[in-house]
């Protein structure tokens, strides 16, 4: 790919600085002409479009060290088809134990939204399924997306329903026989309440499966299972009720499928560094991919010549989001990043921080892009005396719930396009 640097002039009011003009073209980075006026500082500005841009995914993710769980299903053409069926068990927060005279009246499952993508108008229906055996992680405590437990094939609950941001929950009424034999239990001077393991003999569980296509919903562990009750046969008496939470059952994960084969990356493996001229350009960040993006400076070294007689002042890395892949309604972008450098393996070896968005363009989508200094990793590079494959590396920031927003990027003008443009004062 041929490299195109140009040095462009600017002039300050504060008379830091008089940028040089010019433009041209080489095979490599050469050291810019300076122009020197009166008794002001001279400064050079080297833009750089010679950048190697790789998307990288995994085939795996860890969902069940979450503070919430995910449940939708939705064909995105950016990113693809995305499946999330929920597990989830339930515990009791402390002992309950009822008088032989309660009555149960109702039961319900209660879920508490915490985010929302894609559009919520759509109905769907929800199958909810009662699990066979409990969900066991491996010896690391781990439950990966693509691992499934047993269930009953006859679901327990089948209800058509739409997600209403304005609500702060989803109540689903549960069959009465279903939620008096667990009542029941709670009875006896061994209630089944008393730990999760006897519960879990006695229930083990919910599948939440989403039946046709629909918004991605994250809901927290608050979540539960209410019983309501009178706690005794007297007419007058007033309903009570006592719940079970996601928060305090033994485990609760994310079944998670991402099908790439409706999106701009199919076809392509896991594990694979796909160059940015395979995908039209495309560069992309998911965390339900447990993805990262991978970004070379084939030509730092041939810095070292400039770095002789100048010193950088700043070095920014300019990457503008992809327009149509995002929106502040159905489909909100992540507004920040973290940036790490990474070997040629793709392992982590240092950190350059979170960075967050610095400029949203919702209407337009012309100015929606981040600026990300890079001058302690170009300066890093200069000190070798050889290419090291060291690269930076991209990805959403870590969080302890499920995070669904990700981030497309890719050059789409002449002013929003991805580069780096690095500043050199003089050394003397």
């Amino acid at each position: 790919m041929q490299s195109i640097f140009r040095s462009i002039k600017y002039f300050c009011i504060s008379a830091l600085a008089l940028l040089m003009t010019g433009c041209f073209e080489n095979d490599i980075l050469v050291q810019p002409e300076v122009i020197k006026d009166d008794d002001q500082l001279d400064v050079s500005l080297i833009e750089s479009t010679d950048i190697l841009l790789y998307s990288y995914f995994k085939d795996s993710l860890v969902t069940n060290d979450r503070s919430s769980f995910l449940l939708g299903s939705y064909e995105d053409t950016i990113r693809g088809k995305i499946d999330a069926i929920p597990y989830v068990q339930f515990g009791a927060e402390s002992s309950i134990r009822m008088n032989d005279e309660a009555q149960m009246d109702s039961v319900v499952l209660v879920l508490f939204y915490e985010s929302f993508h894609y559009d919520t108008i759509p109905v769907f229906d929800l199958n909810i399924y009662e699990l066979l055996e409990s969900p066991e992680p491996d010896d690391d405590g781990d439950i990966y997306n693509f691992q499934t437990f047993s269930y009953d094939s006859n679901p327990l609950v089948s209800k058509s329903i739409q997600a209403l941001p304005h609500k702060d929950s989803l109540t689903i009424k549960l069959p009465y026989e279903f939620g008096l034999e667990l009542f029941e239990q709670s009875k006896s001077s061994s209630t089944i309440f008393d730990s999760n393991d006897d519960l879990e003999e006695y229930f083990k569980g919910f599948r939440i499966e989403p039946v046709g296509m629909g918004p991605l919903l994250t809901f927290a562990e608050t979540s539960y299972i209410g019983f309501y009750y009178k706690a005794s046969t007297d007419i007058s008496q007033t309903n009570s009720y006592f719940k079970i939470t996601v928060q305090s059952g033994t485990e609760q994960f994310t079944n998670l499928t991402v099908d790439k084969t409706y999106g701009i990356f199919q076809g392509f493996e896991a594990y694979t560094n796909i160059s940015s001229e395979e995908t039209s350009g495309t560069l992309m960040v998911d965390p339900l991919y447990n993805s990262g993006i991978r970004i070379e400076f084939p030509e730092t070294q041939s810095l070292k010549e400039i770095s002789e007689s100048f010193f950088i002042s700043s070095a920014i890395l300019h990457l503008p989001v992809r327009p149509g892949t995002y929106n502040n309604y159905f489909n909100t972008p992540s507004y920040s990043i973290s940036v790490y450098v990474v070997d040629k393996d793709n392992e982590i070896i240092g950190s350059l921080g979170t960075i967050g968005m610095t400029a949203f363009d919702d209407q337009f989508q012309e100015n929606t892009y981040f600026e990300i200094p890079v001058k302690d990793f170009i300066d890093s590079q200069l000190t070798t005396n050889y290419d090291n494959g060291n690269a930076l590396w991209i990805t959403i920031p870590q969080s302890t719930s499920f995070t669904t927003n990700y981030l497309a990027f890719s050059s789409h003008s002449t002013q929003q396009k991805i580069k780096l443009d690095i500043v050199f004062l003089p050394l003397n």
